[in-house]
């Protein structure tokens, strides 16, 4: 999946081990429009709260999205992404990165079973 089309906005989905069910796997939203940010460029800062000692997960993995968003038509059309992921190891203070990698058209299709629940309105096509 390669981005040769300029992109209007980006979808982003979060994987982590967390102990609750609802931020195991959610999809990362500004809670005005269901769209991560309509900026051109994708910019995380996760906040987890965490200690030396008392981490709520060890984990978290992003699956971001450039997307071509027709509102008009309502449909989503992925122009490529990447995952990117952070590790939380007791007696560290802070998280370590892991290397960045590109997402397939297959990460794609198993993402959009999520993005789908928060983008009722929309479809993605091809």
């Amino acid at each position: 999946m390669s981005a040769q089309k300029e992109h209007n906005t980006w979808l982003h989905i979060m994987h982590t081990d967390a102990k609750p069910m609802k931020l195991q796997r959610f999809i990362d939203y500004d809670k005005t429009y269901p769209f991560y940010t309509l900026e051109h460029d994708f910019y995380d800062a996760p906040d987890w709260n965490y200690t030396l000692f008392s981490k709520p997960l060890s984990y978290w993995k992003g699956h971001a999205y450039a997307v071509e968003v027709n509102h008009l038509n309502k449909t989503i059309k992925c122009l490529g992404g990447i995952e990117w992921e952070f590790k939380l190891s007791h007696f560290q203070l802070h998280p370590q990165m892991i290397a960045l990698s590109s997402l397939s058209i297959n990460d794609w299709e198993k993402d959009w079973e999520t993005f789908k629940h928060g983008l009722e309105e929309y479809s993605h096509i091809k």
